[in-house]
């Protein structure tokens, strides 16, 4: 990548094959642009993904945590603190780019997130039909924060925000909930 470049690379993450899952947008040079938050919010709403991540320089304070990148999740509505997906996608993506790297200390909002590399045995063939080695398939992590369980909500309003009926909310779900790994408001 060029100084000054702002380079991207597009993944399914969650899929079995190109083209499925859920995309992600792993954004790399945005250090060097200085972006404002608005002018992150407009690249992700330009993808138009659930999210897009913006891979950056550590700041002071993950420097201290013994992070190695720090990331930056956005919706096309609003910055997260900390998303899973997010997390999976930049760090495979990361291990393309830093062969060898088996582990990554990500520096987010919401705190410090290990996440491990995960990647086949044995070699495998590309879209393409030539063979990788090793290539990273997915990571594992440990979320920044505990797991919360948030109040009880109306299978009506559940059933509104679904855009489906309250009689399927009721037949899946015994007792809707806001649940949260550290996304107020989620």
């Amino acid at each position: 990548m060029a100084d000054g470049a702002l380079s991207f690379e597009v993944v399914d993450v969650f899929a079995d094959a190109a083209g499925g899952g859920n995309p992600l947008a792993v954004c790399f040079g945005a250090a060097h642009f200085r972006f404002s938050d608005a002018e992150y919010l407009r690249i992700a709403q330009h993808f138009g993904f659930s999210e897009t991540v913006f891979v950056l320089p550590t700041t002071p304070v993950g420097d201290v945590g013994g992070c190695t990148h720090r990331l930056r999740i956005f919706t096309p509505e609003a910055e997260l603190p900390f998303a899973g997906h997010p997390n999976v996608g930049a760090a495979a993506v990361l291990a393309w780019r830093e062969p060898g790297a088996e582990a990554f200390m990500l520096e987010e909002l919401a705190g410090a997130v290990p996440v491990g590399v995960v990647a086949p045995a044995l070699s495998s063939l590309d879209l393409a039909g030539g063979i990788t080695h090793n290539k990273a398939t997915g990571a594992e992590l440990i979320a920044p924060q505990p797991f919360s369980r948030g109040g009880e909500v109306f299978a009506a309003t559940a059933a509104e925000n679904l855009g489906v009926d309250e009689a399927d909310v009721l037949r899946y779900i015994r007792i809707p909930a806001v649940d949260s790994l550290s996304n107020p408001g989620c």
